[in-house]
Protein backbone atom coordinates (compact mmCIF):
# COMPACT_ATOMS: atom_id res chain seq x y z
CA UNK A 1 0.00 0.00 0.00
CA UNK A 2 1.04 3.51 -1.04
CA UNK A 3 0.02 6.33 1.44
CA UNK A 4 -0.57 9.38 -0.56
CA UNK A 5 0.21 11.71 2.83
CA UNK A 6 1.03 11.53 6.64
CA UNK A 7 0.48 8.38 8.59
CA UNK A 8 -0.80 8.93 11.95
CA UNK A 9 0.11 5.66 14.14
CA UNK A 10 -1.05 5.17 17.69
CA UNK A 11 1.91 4.47 19.99
CA UNK A 12 2.85 0.98 20.08
CA UNK A 13 1.59 -0.16 16.66
CA UNK A 14 4.44 -0.30 13.75
CA UNK A 15 4.02 0.11 10.01
CA UNK A 16 4.06 -3.95 8.33
CA UNK A 17 5.46 -2.60 5.17
CA UNK A 18 3.48 0.49 3.66
CA UNK A 19 5.40 3.24 1.42
CA UNK A 20 4.53 6.11 3.29
CA UNK A 21 5.13 9.48 1.22
CA UNK A 22 5.02 11.73 4.06
CA UNK A 23 5.99 11.78 7.14
CA UNK A 24 4.93 9.24 9.81
CA UNK A 25 2.81 10.70 12.93
CA UNK A 26 2.85 8.88 16.80
CA UNK A 27 0.33 10.04 18.66
CA UNK A 28 -3.46 9.10 19.94
CA UNK A 29 -5.69 8.36 16.38
CA UNK A 30 -9.85 8.87 15.86
CA UNK A 31 -11.00 8.07 12.70
CA UNK A 32 -14.86 9.84 12.24
CA UNK A 33 -17.17 7.16 10.64
CA UNK A 34 -17.31 7.75 6.75
CA UNK A 35 -21.23 6.34 6.47
CA UNK A 36 -24.46 5.20 8.71
CA UNK A 37 -23.64 1.13 9.58
CA UNK A 38 -26.30 0.83 11.87
CA UNK A 39 -29.67 1.34 9.84
CA UNK A 40 -28.34 -1.27 6.79
CA UNK A 41 -30.70 -1.05 3.99
CA UNK A 42 -32.97 -3.74 3.88
CA UNK A 43 -32.15 -6.21 1.00
CA UNK A 44 -34.21 -9.04 1.33
CA UNK A 45 -37.53 -6.76 2.06
CA UNK A 46 -36.89 -4.64 -0.83
CA UNK A 47 -36.70 -8.11 -3.18
CA UNK A 48 -39.20 -9.62 -1.58
CA UNK A 49 -41.64 -6.39 -2.40
CA UNK A 50 -40.13 -6.34 -6.24
CA UNK A 51 -41.23 -9.92 -6.33
CA UNK A 52 -45.19 -9.09 -6.35
CA UNK A 53 -44.51 -5.62 -8.03
CA UNK A 54 -42.09 -5.48 -11.19
CA UNK A 55 -43.07 -5.42 -15.07
CA UNK A 56 -42.08 -8.94 -16.34
CA UNK A 57 -45.28 -9.89 -17.53
CA UNK A 58 -45.27 -6.26 -19.48
CA UNK A 59 -41.89 -7.65 -20.96
CA UNK A 60 -42.44 -10.97 -20.89
CA UNK A 61 -40.18 -11.73 -18.54
CA UNK A 62 -40.46 -14.92 -16.72
CA UNK A 63 -39.06 -15.14 -13.13
CA UNK A 64 -37.12 -17.91 -13.85
CA UNK A 65 -36.17 -16.80 -17.41
CA UNK A 66 -32.30 -17.07 -15.84
CA UNK A 67 -31.90 -20.02 -13.97
CA UNK A 68 -30.07 -22.93 -14.80
CA UNK A 69 -28.49 -21.90 -18.32
CA UNK A 70 -26.54 -24.17 -19.61
CA UNK A 71 -26.29 -22.38 -23.14
CA UNK A 72 -24.89 -19.06 -24.19
CA UNK A 73 -27.44 -16.50 -23.69
CA UNK A 74 -28.31 -12.43 -24.32
CA UNK A 75 -31.12 -10.96 -23.05
CA UNK A 76 -31.63 -7.56 -23.16
CA UNK A 77 -34.22 -5.74 -20.72
CA UNK A 78 -35.98 -2.38 -21.16
CA UNK A 79 -36.32 0.44 -18.42
CA UNK A 80 -38.55 -1.70 -15.67
CA UNK A 81 -37.70 -3.59 -12.32
CA UNK A 82 -37.50 -7.08 -12.98
CA UNK A 83 -38.12 -10.10 -10.60
CA UNK A 84 -35.68 -13.44 -11.07
CA UNK A 85 -35.72 -16.45 -8.95
CA UNK A 86 -31.69 -16.94 -9.54
CA UNK A 87 -29.50 -16.11 -11.98
CA UNK A 88 -27.51 -18.79 -12.57
CA UNK A 89 -25.69 -19.93 -16.21
CA UNK A 90 -22.53 -22.00 -17.26
CA UNK A 91 -21.04 -20.69 -20.39
CA UNK A 92 -21.53 -17.48 -21.19
CA UNK A 93 -24.83 -15.04 -19.98
CA UNK A 94 -25.03 -11.01 -21.26
CA UNK A 95 -27.50 -8.44 -19.70
CA UNK A 96 -27.88 -5.63 -21.91
CA UNK A 97 -29.91 -2.40 -20.17
CA UNK A 98 -31.16 0.33 -22.24
CA UNK A 99 -32.56 2.57 -19.78
CA UNK A 100 -33.26 2.74 -15.87
CA UNK A 101 -33.66 -0.45 -14.51
CA UNK A 102 -33.72 -2.49 -11.24
CA UNK A 103 -33.23 -6.14 -11.06
CA UNK A 104 -34.27 -8.08 -7.96
CA UNK A 105 -32.82 -11.37 -7.19
CA UNK A 106 -34.27 -13.57 -4.36
CA UNK A 107 -31.88 -16.50 -4.60
CA UNK A 108 -28.11 -16.42 -5.77
CA UNK A 109 -26.20 -14.72 -8.20
CA UNK A 110 -24.30 -18.22 -9.83
CA UNK A 111 -21.75 -17.50 -12.63
CA UNK A 112 -19.59 -20.29 -13.87
CA UNK A 113 -18.54 -18.86 -17.49
CA UNK A 114 -18.08 -14.97 -19.19
CA UNK A 115 -20.48 -13.04 -17.32
CA UNK A 116 -21.11 -9.16 -18.96
CA UNK A 117 -23.82 -6.76 -17.66
CA UNK A 118 -23.78 -4.30 -20.55
CA UNK A 119 -25.05 -0.68 -19.46
CA UNK A 120 -25.99 1.77 -22.73
CA UNK A 121 -25.66 5.40 -22.56
CA UNK A 122 -28.36 6.21 -20.48
CA UNK A 123 -28.99 3.34 -18.75
CA UNK A 124 -28.73 2.73 -14.68
CA UNK A 125 -28.89 -0.22 -12.90
CA UNK A 126 -30.10 -1.01 -9.11
CA UNK A 127 -29.11 -4.62 -8.98
CA UNK A 128 -30.53 -6.25 -5.78
CA UNK A 129 -29.44 -9.91 -4.62
CA UNK A 130 -31.10 -11.39 -1.59
CA UNK A 131 -28.23 -14.61 -1.31
CA UNK A 132 -24.58 -14.73 -2.45
CA UNK A 133 -23.04 -13.74 -5.78
CA UNK A 134 -20.10 -15.52 -6.49
CA UNK A 135 -17.69 -15.51 -10.39
CA UNK A 136 -15.83 -18.43 -11.86
CA UNK A 137 -14.90 -16.78 -14.58
CA UNK A 138 -13.90 -13.33 -16.23
CA UNK A 139 -16.45 -10.81 -15.51
CA UNK A 140 -17.10 -7.53 -16.38
CA UNK A 141 -19.72 -5.98 -14.29
CA UNK A 142 -21.03 -2.10 -14.52
CA UNK A 143 -19.24 0.82 -16.73
CA UNK A 144 -16.03 1.64 -15.41
CA UNK A 145 -16.54 4.83 -17.35
CA UNK A 146 -19.72 5.52 -15.29
CA UNK A 147 -19.53 3.72 -12.09
CA UNK A 148 -22.14 5.87 -10.55
CA UNK A 149 -24.33 3.92 -12.83
CA UNK A 150 -24.61 1.39 -11.32
CA UNK A 151 -25.60 0.20 -7.64
CA UNK A 152 -24.98 -3.35 -6.54
CA UNK A 153 -26.64 -4.59 -3.19
CA UNK A 154 -25.81 -8.02 -2.14
CA UNK A 155 -27.41 -9.41 1.43
CA UNK A 156 -24.64 -12.28 1.76
CA UNK A 157 -21.16 -12.94 0.14
CA UNK A 158 -19.45 -11.84 -3.13
CA UNK A 159 -16.45 -14.02 -4.21
CA UNK A 160 -15.13 -14.48 -7.00
CA UNK A 161 -12.08 -16.46 -8.10
CA UNK A 162 -10.83 -14.82 -11.45
CA UNK A 163 -10.52 -11.81 -13.12
CA UNK A 164 -13.29 -9.39 -11.92
CA UNK A 165 -13.67 -5.77 -12.40
CA UNK A 166 -16.25 -3.61 -11.27
CA UNK A 167 -17.74 -0.89 -13.19
CA UNK A 168 -19.93 0.64 -9.35
CA UNK A 169 -21.17 0.50 -6.25
CA UNK A 170 -20.81 -2.31 -4.03
CA UNK A 171 -23.12 -2.35 -1.22
CA UNK A 172 -22.55 -5.91 1.21
CA UNK A 173 -22.86 -4.80 4.54
CA UNK A 174 -23.03 -8.25 6.29
CA UNK A 175 -19.87 -10.24 4.99
CA UNK A 176 -16.02 -9.85 3.77
CA UNK A 177 -15.36 -8.95 0.83
CA UNK A 178 -12.56 -11.61 -0.41
CA UNK A 179 -10.63 -10.24 -3.12
CA UNK A 180 -8.58 -14.02 -4.23
CA UNK A 181 -7.84 -13.32 -7.76
CA UNK A 182 -7.27 -10.32 -9.80
CA UNK A 183 -9.03 -7.72 -8.92
CA UNK A 184 -10.17 -4.07 -10.02
CA UNK A 185 -12.54 -1.16 -8.88
CA UNK A 186 -14.13 1.71 -10.32
CA UNK A 187 -16.58 3.05 -7.63
CA UNK A 188 -16.76 2.63 -4.32
CA UNK A 189 -17.20 -0.43 -1.95
CA UNK A 190 -19.32 -0.56 1.33
CA UNK A 191 -18.84 -3.95 3.16
CA UNK A 192 -18.16 -5.57 6.42
CA UNK A 193 -14.27 -6.06 6.07
CA UNK A 194 -11.45 -6.20 3.00
CA UNK A 195 -9.54 -9.60 2.94
CA UNK A 196 -7.24 -9.27 0.06
CA UNK A 197 -4.66 -12.11 -1.65
CA UNK A 198 -3.76 -11.05 -5.11
CA UNK A 199 -3.40 -8.01 -6.89
CA UNK A 200 -6.35 -5.57 -5.83
CA UNK A 201 -6.83 -1.43 -7.07
CA UNK A 202 -9.59 0.68 -6.35
CA UNK A 203 -10.68 3.94 -8.44
CA UNK A 204 -12.93 5.58 -5.86
CA UNK A 205 -15.89 7.42 -8.45
CA UNK A 206 -17.01 10.54 -6.19
CA UNK A 207 -19.61 10.66 -8.65
CA UNK A 208 -21.60 8.50 -6.46
CA UNK A 209 -22.27 11.91 -4.31
CA UNK A 210 -23.94 13.74 -7.03
CA UNK A 211 -27.01 11.49 -8.05
CA UNK A 212 -30.51 10.87 -6.05
CA UNK A 213 -30.37 9.77 -2.82
CA UNK A 214 -33.15 8.14 -0.24
CA UNK A 215 -35.74 10.54 0.06
CA UNK A 216 -36.89 12.11 2.98
CA UNK A 217 -39.93 10.23 4.66
CA UNK A 218 -42.83 11.98 4.51
CA UNK A 219 -43.87 14.67 1.58
CA UNK A 220 -46.66 15.52 -0.86
CA UNK A 221 -48.01 12.46 -3.15
CA UNK A 222 -50.40 12.05 -6.27
CA UNK A 223 -50.06 8.40 -5.33
CA UNK A 224 -48.37 5.41 -3.68
CA UNK A 225 -45.64 5.52 -5.92
CA UNK A 226 -44.48 8.63 -4.96
CA UNK A 227 -42.99 7.73 -1.55
CA UNK A 228 -40.69 5.09 0.14
CA UNK A 229 -40.06 3.79 3.37
CA UNK A 230 -41.44 4.42 6.12
CA UNK A 231 -43.81 6.85 4.59
CA UNK A 232 -44.95 4.35 1.70
CA UNK A 233 -48.71 4.90 1.71
CA UNK A 234 -50.04 7.98 -0.39
CA UNK A 235 -53.32 9.42 1.86
CA UNK A 236 -55.02 12.64 0.68
CA UNK A 237 -51.55 13.90 -1.07
CA UNK A 238 -49.26 13.03 1.76
CA UNK A 239 -46.77 9.93 2.25
CA UNK A 240 -47.67 8.47 5.82
CA UNK A 241 -46.81 5.12 6.93
CA UNK A 242 -48.40 1.51 5.61
CA UNK A 243 -50.96 0.04 7.27
CA UNK A 244 -49.73 -3.39 8.80
CA UNK A 245 -50.66 -5.79 5.75
CA UNK A 246 -49.34 -3.32 3.03
CA UNK A 247 -45.71 -3.36 4.47
CA UNK A 248 -44.12 -5.94 2.23
CA UNK A 249 -45.49 -3.99 -1.04
CA UNK A 250 -43.63 -1.01 -1.03
CA UNK A 251 -40.15 -2.08 0.58
CA UNK A 252 -37.86 0.64 -1.44
CA UNK A 253 -36.77 3.57 -0.02
CA UNK A 254 -35.54 5.02 -2.77
CA UNK A 255 -36.32 8.05 -5.33
CA UNK A 256 -38.50 7.51 -8.39
CA UNK A 257 -36.98 7.75 -12.15
CA UNK A 258 -39.18 7.77 -14.97
CA UNK A 259 -39.08 5.93 -18.34
CA UNK A 260 -38.39 8.02 -21.11
CA UNK A 261 -39.48 5.15 -23.50
CA UNK A 262 -43.23 5.16 -22.10
CA UNK A 263 -46.09 7.70 -22.46
CA UNK A 264 -46.90 9.62 -19.43
CA UNK A 265 -50.00 7.07 -19.03
CA UNK A 266 -47.66 4.39 -19.23
CA UNK A 267 -44.76 5.26 -16.46
CA UNK A 268 -47.05 5.42 -13.61
CA UNK A 269 -46.42 2.24 -12.54
CA UNK A 270 -42.72 2.77 -13.19
CA UNK A 271 -42.46 5.27 -10.97
CA UNK A 272 -41.42 2.33 -8.75
CA UNK A 273 -38.50 2.44 -9.92
CA UNK A 274 -35.46 3.46 -7.91
CA UNK A 275 -32.04 4.51 -7.15
CA UNK A 276 -29.82 4.07 -3.86
CA UNK A 277 -26.94 6.77 -4.02
CA UNK A 278 -24.81 7.78 -1.53
CA UNK A 279 -23.85 4.60 0.35
CA UNK A 280 -20.14 5.75 0.84
CA UNK A 281 -19.07 9.07 1.73
CA UNK A 282 -15.50 8.69 2.75
CA UNK A 283 -13.24 10.91 0.33
CA UNK A 284 -10.14 9.38 -1.00
CA UNK A 285 -8.98 9.16 -4.55
CA UNK A 286 -6.94 6.73 -6.36
CA UNK A 287 -3.97 7.11 -9.16
CA UNK A 288 -4.39 3.27 -10.07
CA UNK A 289 -2.04 0.57 -9.69
CA UNK A 290 -2.28 -2.95 -8.16
CA UNK A 291 -2.47 -3.02 -4.23
CA UNK A 292 -2.12 1.25 -4.51
CA UNK A 293 -4.84 2.76 -2.49
CA UNK A 294 -4.92 6.30 -2.08
CA UNK A 295 -6.52 8.66 0.41
CA UNK A 296 -8.11 8.85 3.84
CA UNK A 297 -11.28 6.60 4.14
CA UNK A 298 -13.68 4.60 1.73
Amino acid sequence: MTIDGDLHQPVGKVNAGANVLGQTIKGPVSVATPCDCSNPIDIAGIVEGYKEDNDNELAGIEPDELADLVLPKVIELPCGVYFFTDIEHLLALKIKLTGRTVIAVQGDLTSIGLFDFELGPDAELDLFIKGNASFADIATIGDTERPAAFRMYVGGVVTFASLFTLGGNLYQPHAVFNAGGLAEIWGSLFVGGINLVGAFAIHYDEAILDIDGCEPPGGACFDGDDCGNPTPTCKQGECVPARPMRTAARPSPVSPAACASRSPADRAPLRRIRRLGGTVRGRARSRGGSGTIHGRSS
